[in-house]
């Protein structure tokens, strides 16, 4: 009885350690500053980002290091499209960028930028 006692110890610890190793394993994101480009209205000056991920795989500051869109269209949607991302507080597979209006090419080369960032943030 003793035997069996000590195998179904073991088994439960080993079932305790699979389970709590299970979310250390599963993290995408590595915690760092990660620099991303992407193409918004002026094609030939790219966006060029930094983005500060957290141990908690959260966006925890953009900078943009580099652009060249129109200031008072592009330049405008860019730091209005930082704001959201970072007021969403999310775990960055939650997050969403949405488009603004009069501004498509730029966020979506912010959006390009971003996801470039976060694609070398994740773990292979």
């Amino acid at each position: 009885m003793l035997r069996k006692a000590r195998k179904h110890l073991i088994l439960l610890l080993a079932f305790v350690l699979v389970l709590t190793s299970c979310s250390f394993f599963n993290k995408s994101y590595q915690e760092g500053v990660y620099e991303g480009v992407g193409y918004g209205y002026q094609t030939q000056t790219p966006i060029r980002i930094s983005v500060a991920i957290d141990s908690n795989e959260r966006v925890r500051e953009i900078i943009v290091l580099d652009q060249a869109e129109n200031e008072e269209i592009g330049g405008k949607a860019i730091e209005s499209l930082i704001r959201n991302v970072l007021a969403q507080d999310v775990a960055i597979d939650d997050l969403e960028v949405d488009v603004i209006s009069h501004a498509t090419q730029s966020s979506y080369g912010f959006e390009q930028a971003l996801r470039d960032a976060l694609e070398k943030a994740k773990n292979e």
